[in-house]
């Protein structure tokens, strides 16, 4: 049995493992705590610097920490 976090984390794992030219992203971090958070930021943006991200958040944190 996975928590809501882990099984968000695993599908972002599954997205970020899967090279797209433009990848779609909602609520990105929705089910994490903030040091889970920046993680997930920075490995989005170290992982991904020739795709086209486009993010959508309800916190602009969340979109503004993953530059």
């Amino acid at each position: 049995m996975l928590s809501s976090g882990e099984r968000y984390r695993l599908a972002l794992a599954r997205l970020l493992s899967i090279r797209r030219p433009i990848m779609l992203l909602d609520e990105t971090t929705y089910h994490l705590d903030a040091k889970n958070e920046e993680l997930v930021a920075q490995v989005i943006h170290a992982n991904s610097p020739e795709q086209t991200i486009v993010m959508a958040a309800q916190r602009i944190k969340s979109i503004a920490s993953s530059k």
